[in-house]
Formats: C-alpha cells, structure tokens, sequence
C-alpha cells in the first residue's frame, strides 16, 4: 500500500512537471512571438508581424493552465489573430498594444511576475512594460514623455500602440517614449555633429548626420511651431546632399537659421547671458575648438552673447601645427572681423569661416578620424 501510495505521488508529481513543462514553453512562445513582431515592426516587415502574430494564435492548447487562466489566454490567442490579418501600419501598431495588454491582464489576474533582460529599444521597453505590467520600466521607458505619464495599464496600452505608430508616421522610432526636451538636445547634437564634420572635411559625417533632422512635427511640439518644422527639413535634406565643403558651408547656416527662427517663436530657450556661455580657457586646441562651437551657438539659438564668447576665443592665438601656419594672416583677419560684424552678416563670416578651416586642417595634416571625438560634440 506505501509502495502504491508513493507511485501516485510521484506521478502526480511527474504529470505537475510536465505541465510546468509546457506553460513554459507556451510562454517562451509567446515572448518570442511577440518580439519577433515588434522587431519586424521596426523593420518595416509587414509580413513579418502578421507571421508573428499567426504564431500567437496558433499556440498549443490550454491544458496545462488552470482553468482561471485560459479566458486570458484566449483573448491573448485573440489578439495574435488580430495582429496576423493588419493590413497597415496603423492596425499592426494597435494590435502589437493589445497583444502587450492581453498578456500583462493574464500575468496581473494569476499574480505572475515575469522578468525579461532590458529591451534593445525603448519600444520593446514600453511594451515589456504593458506585457509584464512593471511600472519601472514603464516610468523608466517614458520618462520626460508626458503623453505616456498615465498610470492606468489599459490607458498605457493605448498610449503604447499610439507611441509605435510614430515609428511608422514618422520614420523616427528614436522619438519613441521621447519627450520634446530629449528631441531638442538630440537636433542641436546632430546639427553640431554635422558642422564640425564640415570643418574637418568630412562630408560622410555630414551626410552621416543631416538626415536626423529630416521629419515632420514631433508630438510633443505645440501646433502653431508645425509650420516652421518642414522648412528646418528641407535645409536638413539639403545639408544631407553636401558635395563640397563650399557648398555645405552656406546650407549649414541656413540649417541655423531655421532653427533659430523656431527658437525665437517659440521663446523656448530665451535670452543667454555671457555667464550662460562662458567657458573656461584651456589649452590652444581647446580654445581653437570652442571658438566656431560658440559662433555655431551664437547662430543657431540665435545669441549675442555666445557670438561674441565665441569671437573672443577666436582671438586667442592659435597654435596651428606645422605647415598650416601660411594660414595664419587669414585666421586672425577673421577673428577681428568676427568680434566687429553685424548680427544679419554674422552666417556669412561663419560659413566663410568653415571653408578656411579645410585647407588648415589639410595643411597641418589633422588626423580627421580623431575628430569625430572631439569636445565640439554635444
């Protein structure tokens, strides 16, 4: 009789394992599924979503789930039908939020607490959130995005297929749980990044760069800024086709003046003081590099006071290396024009400036690879 009575319990304990066995596995199905969508999302794969989704809707019965799990796990199949027959953007966006809320009401109601490694975009981030119902995560993913600042799960998925829509509305899926202030900082770094590739000569950096500044209205910007957003595009575009460094030196101040235009209606940065921009002296190159960063500065805010930071700096005596210094006269001529120029001639001196800094560099040989990590950059 013991030995009967230990044979049941092993089996039922066997048949226990088995049906872990398979709860895994029909979860790994669906991470996997689910992620496999959200990568072919990204990727402008539409058949690769629908593929995705068809995998959802296919998983293996729900024998091995408690019989409280499985409406979950049916409106979780659901919503990979769904996902499997979009036939756009749009609905493939709303459905990949569904599937994310069917899975995290399944793991809320039986108090499952999954864990997964960090996503490898803040896409995946905010939908693992939805999925996994983790508010860290969430808050983490969204932060300085007010649109996302909900704290309701079926709000947040909502949010969630809104936020993936961008990808597609936009082309930017970098603007994804992005707030307006974190999309400002990454402009100016592309435009500088884009700058100081053309003084170095290298204009795969600049055409490397530009094209971040190519799109429409970010979410976060107030309507009545929309208008100035497609002109700011269109210089990018043109900055982004540079064939000389004569002819990107005058479309990288248009760039700042589009920018500049939309500082100014926007009043979103105001008036710089000289304390705002000051920095401290340092060695010859540092002092030769901060000096266009800060006229960059003064033109793109737009701002006197870097202006004529910058301006200063310029009129510290450089020290070229070996074989530029034939360049010397033309350097310190503008320098002194630089302090003295009015404010609507001031994008002529820069671009002119940028042109002379190529046949310098040239001519004192300056490694222009060790350039892309210089401290002009954001």
């Amino acid at each position: 009789m013991m030995t009967m009575t230990l044979l049941l319990a092993a089996s039922c304990d066997l048949r226990s394992e088995v049906r872990m066995d398979q709860r895994t596995e029909t979860m790994q199905g669906h991470a996997d599924a689910a992620l496999t969508a959200l990568a072919a999302f990204e990727s402008e794969d539409l058949e690769g979503v629908r593929r995705a989704g068809k995998a959802v809707s296919e998983s293996p019965p729900w024998a091995a789930f408690p019989p409280e799990a499985r409406r979950f796990l049916e409106a979780t199949r659901a919503s990979g039908l769904a996902l499997s027959k979009v036939d756009d953007w749009a609905r493939a966006a709303t459905a990949l939020g569904g599937l994310a809320d069917s899975c995290g009401s399944c793991h809320a109601e039986q108090g499952v607490v999954p864990s997964a490694p960090a996503g490898s975009t803040t896409a995946i981030e905010l939908w693992l959130a939805v999925a996994l119902r983790d508010d860290a995560r969430w808050n983490q993913a969204s932060r300085g995005a007010d649109r996302l600042a909900s704290t309701d799960w079926q709000a947040r998925s909502t949010a969630l297929g809104a936020e993936l829509g961008l990808i597609r509305a936009s082309g930017r899926s970098e603007w994804i749980g992005q707030g307006l202030g974190r999309h400002m900082e990454s402009h100016f770094a592309a435009a500088t990044d884009a700058v100081w590739f053309l003084a170095l000569g290298d204009l795969d950096g600049v055409r490397e760069r530009a094209p971040l500044l190519q799109h429409g209205p970010h979410p976060g910007l107030p309507e009545d800024l929309h208008p100035l957003v497609g002109p700011l595009s269109d210089a990018a575009g043109k900055l982004a086709h540079v064939t000389s460094v004569a002819d990107g030196a005058p479309k990288s101040v248009a760039l700042a003046e589009r920018c500049a235009a939309c500082h100014k209606q926007s009043g979103a940065i105001g008036t710089l003081t000289v304390e705002d921009v000051r920095l401290p002296e340092m060695d010859p190159v540092g002092d030769h590099v901060m000096a266009p960063y800060l006229l960059w500065v003064g033109l793109l805010v737009p701002s006197d006071a870097a202006w004529q930071e910058g301006s200063r700096f310029l009129r510290l005596p450089p020290e070229l290396p070996e074989g530029a210094q034939t360049h010397t006269g033309t350097y310190e001529a503008l320098a002194t024009r630089a302090s003295e120029v009015k404010a609507q001639e001031r994008g002529a001196l820069f671009a002119e400036l940028i042109q002379t800094c190529v046949p310098c560099h040239t001519a004192g040989d300056v490694d222009v690879d060790s350039g892309r990590n210089s401290p002009i950059r954001h």
